[in-house]
C-alpha cells in the first residue's frame, strides 16, 4: 500500500482531534446522572464515526459523507484493516 497523500494525513489528524473532543464530552456526560442515555450515545458515535473516518484517512482513502458505523468499517476491511474481536 502507498503512502497516503499529505491532504488525506492531515484530514486523518483532523478527524482524530475532533473524537478527542466528543471523548471529553463523554467523560464530562458519563458522570451526570441527569445526562440523557441518548445524548451519551450521540457522542458515543460520533466519536466513533470520526475514528473510523481518520483511519480510511490514514489508509489513504477519502472518507464518504455517511454516518454508518457498520458500512465504515466494511470499506476499512476493503482496504486491509481489520476491526478488533472483541
Amino acid at each position: 500500500m502507498s503512502s497516503p497523500k499529505p491532504d488525506l494525513n492531515d484530514l486523518a489528524a483532523r478527524f482524530a482531534r475532533k473524537a478527542g473532543s466528543d471523548e471529553i464530552a463523554l467523560a464530562k456526560l458519563t458522570d451526570d446522572p441527569d445526562v440523557p442515555d441518548d445524548l451519551i450515545g450521540f457522542h458515543a458515535q460520533q466519536g466513533l464515526e470520526k475514528l473510523l473516518k481518520a483511519a480510511l484517512a490514514h489508509a489513504g482513502v477519502a472518507p464518504p459523507h455517511i454516518h454508518d458505523l457498520g458500512e465504515l468499517v466494511a470499506r476499512l476491511v476493503d482496504v486491509g484493516f481489520s476491526p478488533p474481536v472483541p
